[in-house]
C-alpha cells in the first residue's frame, strides 16, 4: 500500500503521467505527459513522437483607478481561469507528425489524434 501511495504522490508532485494512444484496431501505444513543462510523447510501432501541448487556461493581471466624486482608489490584482481543452503537435525524428485535440480535467484527459497519413488514435491518460 505504501508503494502505491508513494507513486501517486510522486506523480502529483512532478506533474508526470501516462498516456495511451489507442489505434483503430484497439491496440494501445504507450506515452507520457508532463503537466509542468507541457510536454507530451507517444511511441507507435517503435517510432517516438514528441512535442508540447497548449491549453485554454490562463491568468489575467489588472490594475487601474476608480474615481468617485470625492475620492479615488488604486486597484490591482490577478485572476486565473482553468481551462478544459488542449492541442498538441507531436513530431517524430523523421519529420512525421501527429496532431491531437483533447479535453481535460485535472490530470485526466481524453481526445483524438490524427497522423499525417490519416490514421486516427484515441488519446487517454492513465
Amino acid at each position: 500500500m505504501k508503494k502505491y501511495l508513494s507513486v501517486a504522490v510522486l506523480l502529483l508532485v512532478t506533474g508526470c503521467g501516462g498516456v495511451q494512444l489507442i489505434d483503430e484496431s484497439g491496440r494501445a501505444h504507450a506515452g507520457k505527459f508532463d503537466s509542468i513543462t507541457k510536454q507530451l510523447e507517444g511511441t507507435i510501432d517503435g517510432k517516438t513522437y514528441k512535442g508540447f501541448y497548449v491549453t485554454n487556461a490562463g491568468a489575467i493581471n489588472y490594475s487601474g483607478w476608480i474615481q468617485g466624486t470625492r475620492s479615488a482608489y488604486n486597484t490591482s490584482g490577478q485572476a486565473s481561469y482553468s481551462g478544459n481543452a488542449g492541442r498538441a503537435i507531436l513530431t517524430a525524428a523523421d519529420g512525421d507528425t501527429i496532431q491531437c485535440e483533447f479535453s481535460y480535467s485535472g490530470y485526466r484527459a481524453i481526445g483524438t489524434c490524427q497522423g499525417a497519413g490519416g490514421e486516427r488514435y484515441q488519446l487517454v491518460t492513465r
